[in-house]
Formats: structure tokens, sequence, C-alpha cells
């Protein structure tokens, strides 16, 4: 048999029996539900991965709003980077979530798993018990963030730098390899020992690995298991058990009961028939059909429900109540139809039939639905036992106060190890059951108990519940701590937490000394001491690893009269993530003692961290001119906080153009001259960077600058270089071969002829005056002056006479001049309509009163054509201009 089929049979019989294992961890799900589920979108789930994740989020989603009547959902696709749908708000209704779902991204880039477990937790915050919280994260790899990401991996980012040198340099890709595996497990074990300890009893995360791509499976158990302190909350799914894994991850609350359930795992040309019975009291029924084989087309299959009272439900014309989810090749997945208030009571029957010719294919039939009263009713006497003690489990189901009757109860208890005992209740005269269960005496910590209610064996119906106790060691050490506090340095500011003083610019860290755990029992006990991830409302997480420190040691011994004493130094790291909050966080200090279990502490951080301000939002750097070239840009850069900072300057050197594709650095490349700067308080510094071009098409260029402070948040701003469509250019950009140098010649004796044009229009400006139909005016106080351009020679002079009343012509030169045809010796009055000669030029007195004087030209030595030459070397340069840049377009 083959593989997927033996895996499938696995997980069928373990849905028979254990329909819902894994949901201990969560309040019953009576409640509101809040839920993101973390899709991988990387480049390896392309093909049969995409086609199996996009199917089974669509089942979750409709599972999910199904059997929960408050949901809230948001999806998280992730690839190098983790978005999320919808941006604000959640889907509160399952036809928007599906609609969704059916638009993921297409698979491309890595797999950012932390960046995806950042935004789920952001998203779901606050965790303040009001709603119940859940994750799904489906995928098919390992963590494998970006490299270029400096605010996380500063370190490395800068080894990468100094020794593989840029993208596209020979051999990059086998010097960068080392570093991404590097990389990998510094995201891995940031989420193993940061994010996903944050989860624990806030958000437990349940893992879906996609049967074919490279899974790290040890990485992915740890997750669930951290999260939801279970081992079997991580599934391999393939197309055989895709419904079955779906059913078995996600809590369904402990008022479902499965009321039917049919393998075929035969193809097979006889209809499938089987009956089914309707218990009282439902308010929704679930049927649903899995395909296990591809081929098969929506139409093809006609399913039909025959229901107590007659009706028929069908997933086909005016009746049907089909939803199907399809894989890329065509083929239905599963198909499911649903009957509300009032669902009849009594027998029916399923039939499942070929349209037209050809076999059955084989599939999994599966039945549920939601009891309007009817739960699970669990007692445990004692409620919290010591080891060695006898455990007392009443179980019973539960409507309106009646007790429903049951073949068997059966169950597991699972220890905090993760390995289980079977359990069989025993049924008593009254319709309960009850079971005493020996605790062992190695027996400790929390342990979770489910339980499943057989109604109908022969029909396969059941119902589900579960609920925790915690195991106590037998004699137990008693532990006492004390926390100093009051006023003054080095105390906490409450007697029952450990609350910091204020991190910020003052005061950039803070020690609570002598803190002490008592020992009043007489023997001696080992203890270590830990400190759970600190949190804020809005889902940021702090690693307490790189903001608190325990000093002396984090272990120890106690003993009477003999106190373990150690203190806690809270300080700013070197690298600060700059979505940081500022706002307090909460966590817990752990004392772990094998003889005295775990005791808690609530550690409050209270933090205000500078930030970098008046940033631009996007830094722009265009080519206006030509490339290759070299563009500058400074950023003044500010921080909003009263303390000195010294911070640098990092340029990505990844580039990518709007297809997402990456540019080779000796095409593009971002460096900064002097990448340090410091800032006073209160001060302002300037940045500098400059953009290297080489052959660059038209496009737009998108890449990152970090701004890395010592005590201020990051601050990633987004940077693209501009290279704009051709347009009117003095000195465009060379093309290769003799079109360029074709284009570079037209572009220069077209400039060349507008600067001689331009040289002779300003030579030929003297001689404009003198145009036939020039006017000359005079005044009594500027008189008219005439001075040949020729020779630079003055003529003569128009000046009003002595006593106001007229006037008078002068030569003022050796020209002859003449007046009405007769030669001036000295000056002669001169009236209105008069002539006069001179040199080749000719004048009239056009006007004259005692205000003022005018002269018109009325023939001149200067003929018209010579004043229009250097408009005409103008003109011819600008229009060989202009055919050049339209070659430059063209080509």
């Amino acid at each position: 048999m083959k593989k997927g089929l033996w895996i499938f049979l696995v997980f069928a019989l373990l849905y028979s029996g254990w329909p819902d294992v894994v949901n201990a961890t969560e309040p019953p799900a009576k409640g509101a539900l809040d839920m993101a589920i973390l899709v991988d979108r990387s480049g390896s789930m392309k093909g049969v991965q995409n086609n199996m994740a996009l199917a089974l989020i669509q089942f979750i989603i409709d599972q999910t709003f199904f059997f929960q009547d408050d949901v809230r959902l948001v999806l998280i696709p992730f690839s190098d980077k983790a978005q999320s749908q919808p941006q604000q708000g959640f889907f509160t209704d399952v036809e928007p979530a599906l609609v969704a779902a059916g638009k993921l991204p297409d698979p491309s880039g890595g797999t950012d798993i932390e960046a995806a477990l950042e935004t789920g937790q952001q998203r779901l915050a606050p965790f303040d018990g009001q709603r119940n919280k859940i994750a799904v994260m489906m995928t098919d790899g390992k963590p494998e963030p970006s490299p270029s990401d400096a605010r996380r991996f500063p370190k490395t980012a800068e080894k990468i730098s100094n020794k593989c040198g840029k993208p596209g340099t020979p051999n990059y890709s086998g010097c960068v390899q080392p570093f991404l595996d590097q990389i990998s497990k510094e995201s891995m074990d940031t989420i193993v020992n940061v994010l996903i300890p944050a989860f624990a009893g806030k958000m437990p995360l349940y893992t879906i690995a996609l049967a074919g791509g490279s899974i790290n499976r040890e990485f992915l158990e740890a997750c669930s298991r951290i999260s939801t302190q279970r081992n079997d909350a991580f599934q391999i799914v393939e197309r055989q058990n895709l419904i079955t894994a779906a059913n078995v991850l996600i809590p369904k609350g402990q008022n479902v009961i499965n009321i039917y359930q049919r393998q075929v795992d035969e193809r097979r040309s006889a209809p499938v028939e089987d009956t089914f019975r309707l218990p009282l009291s439902l308010k929704r029924v679930r049927f649903v059909v899995n395909y296990l084989d591809p081929g098969i087309r929506e139409g093809e299959i006609a399913i039909e429900i025959h229901l107590p009272n007659g009706q028929i439900l069908r997933n086909s014309g005016a009746e049907s109540s089909l939803f199907s989810a399809r894989a890329a090749d065509g083929s239905l997945v599963f198909q499911r139809l649903i009957l509300s208030t009032p669902v009849p009571f009594g027998d029916g029957k399923v039939v499942v039939k070929r349209t037209a010719g050809g076999a059955l294919p084989r599939m999994l039939i599966v039945a549920e639905g939601i009891m309007t009263e009817g739960a699970f009713r669990i007692t445990l006497t004692p409620p919290q036992p010591e080891a060695g003690d006898n455990l007392i489990i009443d179980a019973r189901i539960e409507e309106s106060g009646r007790v429903i009757p049951a073949e068997a109860i059966r169950g597991k208890i699972y220890a905090p190890d993760g390995k289980s005992v079977d359990i069989s209740l025993d049924k008593k005269p009254d319709g309960t059951f009850q079971k005493t269960y020996p605790i062992p005496d190695g027996a400790r910590g929390r342990h979770i108990l489910t339980l499943m209610a057989v109604l109908n064996s022969k029909l396969n119906q059941n119902i589900s519940g579960q609920t925790e106790f915690t195991v106590s060691p037998p004699n137990p050490v008693v532990l006492l701590p004390e926390i100093p506090f009051g006023g003054g340095e080095g105390v906490s500011q409450a007697p029952d937490a450990l609350i910091f003083s204020p991190l910020g610019c003052n005061r950039l860290d803070y020690t609570i000394s002598k803190i002490r755990i008592l020992n009043e029992a007489k023997k001696s006990a080992p203890v270590s001491i830990t400190i759970s991830p600190l949190t804020s409302n809005e889902g940021q997480v702090l690693d307490p690893r790189k903001w608190i420190a325990i000093t002396p040691s984090p272990a120890g011994v106690t003993a009477a009269g003999a106190p373990f004493t150690f203190n806690l130094k809270a300080l700013v790291p070197k690298n600060i993530p700059g979505d940081l909050e500022n706002a307090t966080y909460r966590g817990t200090l752990n004392i772990e003692c094998p003889d005295a279990g775990l005791q808690t502490i609530p550690v409050v951080l209270p933090i205000h961290i500078p930030s970098f301000t008046d940033l631009p939002k996007r830094i722009e750097m265009t080519a206006y001119w030509r490339v290759p070239t070299t563009l500058t840009r400074s950023l003044s850069v500010k921080a909003d906080g009263d303390c000195a900072i010294n911070g640098k300057l990092i340029c990505n050197q990844n580039f990518q153009d709007k297809k997402e594709n990456f540019i080779e650095a000796a095409s593009l490349s971002l460096n900064s001259p002097k990448p340090d700067f410091s800032l006073d308080k209160g001060s302002s510094a300037s940045v500098s960077m400059e953009a290297t071009l080489g052959n660059l098409p038209v496009g737009r260029y998108a890449s990152q600058v970090y701004l890395d402070g010592d005590i201020t948040r990051d601050a990633v701003l987004p940077v693209e270089v501009i290279v704009p469509a051709p347009s009117w250019n003095p000195w465009p950009y060379k093309g290769p071969g003799y079109r360029g140098n074709v284009l570079q010649v037209l572009h220069l004796l077209g400039i060349l002829l507008l600067l001689l044009g331009f040289i002779r229009q300003l030579a030929a400006r003297p001689f404009l005056r003198f145009r036939r139909g020039t006017s000359w005016f005079g005044s009594p106080n500027m008189p008219i002056s005439i001075t040949d351009p020729r020779s630079n020679s003055n003529l003569f002079r128009i000046t009003q006479s002595s006593n106001g009343g007229g006037w008078s012509l002068q030569p003022t030169g050796s020209a002859i001049v003449s007046l009405n045809e007769e030669q001036i010796m000295g000056s002669a009055d001169v009236f209105q309509n008069d002539q006069i000669r001179c040199v080749g030029f000719s004048f009239n007195v056009r006007q004259m009163t005692t205000g003022g004087i005018a002269l018109g030209t009325l023939d001149s030595p200067f003929p018209e054509v010579i004043f229009r030459r250097p408009g005409q070397w103008m003109t011819l340069g600008a229009g060989l201009v202009g055919f050049g840049q339209i070659l430059t377009w063209i080509f």
C-alpha cells in the first residue's frame, strides 16, 4: 500500500477515536475566538504544496466559522516579509475570508517565519482573557529570512558585506550560503526561545507541515509543543489526510457531536449509500465529502442527504448548499453541505453517485453537528492532587440538567513531557462514569485530560471533552521569595512584583538588588531562575536575554537559613528594533524547583526609548540627466529624546525593480561616504548617501537604508532610485555603436549653431535701431545723439534752443550732415517734416513740440536680410537639437 494511504488510515483511525485531542490548551470554546492563519508563500510553495495550502486554508476558515459563533479571523501570508489581510481589523464573516484566501499572493521569495509570528502576535493582541486566541501556521520549510535585514542581523549582514562583497560579484551565492544558514539558526533561536514562549498560555500555535518540502520537523514540533504544551499539536499533511488533520488540529468545543463517518478506500461504480442518525437538540449539521483522488470536477459527483423529515439536501440545483475547494489542476478537494436550525430528529441517508459514466473516487465522508444544550461535564477529586494520590475522575454528558446516555467514555492523560496514558471510565447505574487513577509517585506539573463519550458506536457518534490539573510532589519544599521594595535605588516599586524604574534617555539601566528565595523546609533544594519573554499590550515581544541579566547566577541551592540571593539588571541593549513600542512590558520570573513546583513573580519593565523624528517616508534619488552617473542625497537626522546618541547609516545593497528582480551591484549600488553620526541633546546631524548608477534602463529601483542608534530605536527608510523616461536633454545618453555617435554629433552641432546665432544676435544689436521705420525720441533733458554703429563715430545732435522755443541741429563729427539737401556747417533750426541726411542715413522730423521731438528713419545702409540671419542660425540649431532628441527617444 502506498505511503500516503497508510498515513491516511492512521489519521482516519485517530479521528474516529480522538476527534479533539489537542484542544486542551484553550478554554471551552463557548466565547469569542480570534484566529490568525499564517500561510507560507515562499518560492518553495509552488505546485502541490500550494494546492494543499489553499484547500486547507479554505477548509479551516469554513470549519472555524461553522463551529464558532463569534469569530474574528486574519490571514497572514509571508515570504520575505509578512503581510496581513485585512490590513486593519478582522474578517468577521466566512464569505469575505474565503474570497481573501483565494487571492493570496503567488509563491515567491524566502521564508521569514519570525516576521509572520511577530505579525500574528501583534494582530491578536491584547491578550487580556476576553477572547480566545489561536494561531495556525502552515509551511513546508525552515526559516529563511532575508540576509539584508540589518535590523535583526546587523553583525551577520556586516560580515556578508565585508567578506562576500555585493550581489553579482563572482561566487557571491556560494560565499553567502553559510551566512544564510547562520541567519536561519539565529531566527530559529529567537522563535523558539523568545516568540513562542511568549505565546504560551495566551496564543497556542498549531503547526502544519505540507509534505514535499524541506520540513524541519524538530523546529516545527518545538513551536507547537512550547506554545500548547502538547506533543501532538503538529501535523504533516498530505492530500489524503487534509481534512482529517484539520479536524484534529482545529478546536471545535465540547458541544460538537460526531454524527457520521465513512471512509471509501477503493474506486467503485456503485453509489455509496449509508444511514445516519440525527440526535435531538442539534442547531447545525455539516456534511463534508473529501475526495482523495485527483481529477474530480464540479458536477461529476452528485451528493444527496435524505433527512428524517423527507427533505433532500443536494450539492447542485436550487437546493444546493455547496462549498468547494479546488486544487490548481481543477479537481475538487472537498465539498460541504450545511443544515441549520431546526434540525430534524431521526434516521437519514447519505447517497453519493456519479452523474455520468465512470467510477466514484476514493473519499472520506464526515458529518458533525453542534448541540444546543448538551456538553461534557468533568469533575476531578482532588482538583489539585499530589504525586501518589488517587485521582477520582467523574464524567457525564448533560443537556438542560439531565444526563444523556452514553455507551462508553474513554480518554488519555497527557503528562508535561508529552507522554500519555489511556484510561477507560466505568459506567455507573445513574448513567454517569467514574474512574480512579493512581498518580505515579514521580509525576509532577501540569497534566491534560481528554475524554470521548461514545453515544452510538454503530453510527460512530461521539462527543469530546477536556480539562487539566497540576500535580505537586509529596511533602513539597516551600519557597518564599522576598522582593526588596520601597524608595531609593535598587528596589522594586511593589512588594509582590518586580517593577523596574522606567528605562530611557535619563536611565539606561536599573538593578533590583538582593532578591531572596527562602526555604522553609529542613532539606536543601536546588532552584533555577528564568525570565519569560516580555510582552506589551500591543503584542510586541522583548527577548529577556538581551534586556534583563540575572546575577551572579541563575541557579543555586536553598536550605534552611541559607537563602538563594540574586539581582536583576535591566538595561537598554545596543541594537533596538525600530518597531519597538514605548510601552510597559510584562513577563514573569520563574522559580523552578523539582520539590517545590513552579513559582512565578510578575516582572514589569516600563520603557521609553528615543526614536528618530522628522524622517521622510521615502527617499527618492532621480537621475535627471544621464546614466551612468552618481547621485547624492543628504538626510537630516533628529531624535525625540533628551540625550546624546551615536548612530550609523547602513545601506542595503539589494535593489529590486517593480517585478522584484534583484539588480546587480555593478549596475546599481548605494553607499554612505561617512555613515557615522552623533546627536547631542536636542541637535540634528546630516548624513549623506551616494547611489552609483550603471547603464540602467528606465524604471524605479527600490531598496532600504537603516538608521541604527546606540540607545534609540532603529529606523528603516525606503529608498527609490528613479531613471525617468527620456526627455529633452542637451547631453543625452550615449547609446552603443554608431547610433550614439550620430546622436552626439547632431546634438553638438545644434548646440554650436544655437550659440553662434546667439552671438551674432548680440553683435547685430547696435544695427537694429537703424532699420527703416525706426523712431528716435528726444526731450529737453535728453537730446537726440546719432552715432554710426560701423565706426562708432558721432554724426550729429538735436537739442532744444536755449529759450525753449524750438530745436536746433548741430554736426558733432567729421561726416557731412545736410538739412533739406543743404549742408550744415554750424547749426540750424529744424522744423516738422524736415529731412536730415548723413553717410547713407536719412531721417525726417515726424513730430516736434516744446516738450519733445521725434525722428523717423527713412533710409539706412543696413538691409533687412542682415538682421534676419542671426535668427536663422538659431532656428537651424534648435531644429538639429530637437531632431537629435527625437532620435534619442527612438534608439
